[in-house]
C-alpha cells in the first residue's frame, strides 16, 4: 500500500508521491517553476529506480509467475509464496522495470537535449510518469503478490489514474502555450526563430508587422528617390576654408 509504512515501506508510489510533494514545495520557496524543477529530476528518477530494483534481486522479491526461460530467477524455497513451492525459476519482475526505466531515463535525455526550446514545462515530467506507470500496470498482470482494494489491483487502479492526470496536464500545457503563441508577439518571436510552422500569415502579430512595415514603406519611398538624385549629382564645393570640404547636393542649389 502507498502509506503502509508499518509494512515495510512506501511502495515505488508513495516515493514518488512524496518526492513530488517535496520538489514541488522547494520550487515555491525558491519562487521558480515547479513544473520546470519536475522536468530536471524526471530523468534522475528514472535512472534511480532502475539501480534500486536490483535490491529486489538481493532480497529475492517482485518476482512474477513461474517461468521455465533461461532468464528466469531462482528463488529459495523458504522465500516462496504459498502455493508455488514445486516451482523454482520465475519471471524477474524487477529486471523489466530496471531495464525499461534506463530506456525511459536515456529517452527523456535525448528530448531534453534535441527539444529544450520547444518542450512544454511539465513535458518531460509527464513522459517519465506515464511510462512508469504503463510498464507497472502491464506488469501488475505477471505479479503473484498484487494488493488488493475492493477487488481491484491497487497498483493499476494508480497507475490508470496517473496516466490520464498527466495526460491532461500536458493536454491543457499545450493548449496554453498555442494561445501564448497566438497572441502574443514574444511567442510569435520564439516561434520564428525555430523556423516553426506556427508563424503563418494569418498570426496576428505578424499581420501587424506588416502594417508598420507598409507604413514604413510609403514613408521612406520618397526619401529614399530624393536620396538617389541628390548622390547622382554629389560634387565637392569649394568652401572658404578649403580645408574644410564641402558636398551639396545640385537639386538643391
Amino acid at each position: 500500500m502507498l502509506l503502509a509504512t508499518w509494512e515495510g515501506g512506501l511502495d515505488a508510489y508513495g516515493a514518488l508521491l512524496g518526492g513530488t510533494v517535496g520538489v514541488l514545495f522547494a520550487a515555491r520557496r525558491a519562487k521558480r517553476s515547479p513544473w520546470r524543477w519536475l522536468d530536471i529530476a524526471a530523468p534522475g528518477a528514472a535512472l534511480g529506480q532502475a539501480i534500486a530494483r536490483w535490491g529486489n534481486w538481493i532480497n529475492q522479491e517482485q518476482y512474477g509467475l513461474p517461468t521455465s526461460a533461461s532468464w528466469g530467477l531462482y528463488i529459495q524455497p523458504e522465500l516462496r509464496l504459498p502455493g508455488y513451492e514445486a516451482f523454482e525459476r520465475f519471471q524477474p519482475l524487477f529486471a523489466y522495470e530496471s531495464a525499461w526505466n534506463l530506456l525511459v531515463c536515456l529517452a527523456l535525455l535525448a528530448l531534453a537535449w534535441r527539444c529544450r526550446d520547444r518542450c512544454v514545462p511539465g513535458l518531460i515530467a509527464g513522459i517519465y510518469f506515464i511510462s512508469y506507470a504503463t510498464i507497472r500496470f502491464l506488469l501488475e498482470f505477471l505479479r503473484l503478490d498484487r494488493p488488493m482494494l475492493a477487488g481491484l489491483p491497487v497498483a493499476q487502479v494508480v497507475s490508470l489514474g496517473i496516466i490520464l492526470t498527466w495526460a491532461g496536464v500536458i493536454w491543457l500545457f499545450r493548449c496554453c502555450k498555442r494561445q501564448w503563441i497566438a497572441h502574443s508577439p514574444t511567442g510569435y518571436r520564439a516561434m520564428c526563430a525555430k523556423g516553426c510552422a506556427c508563424a503563418s500569415r494569418n498570426h496576428p502579430h505578424l499581420r501587424q508587422k506588416a502594417k508598420v512595415s507598409q507604413t514604413r514603406h510609403l514613408v521612406m519611398k520618397p526619401v529614399k528617390r530624393l536620396t538617389r538624385r541628390g548622390l547622382s549629382g554629389i560634387m565637392p564645393v569649394k568652401a572658404v576654408d578649403e580645408s574644410i570640404p564641402l558636398l551639396f547636393f545640385d537639386d538643391c542649389q
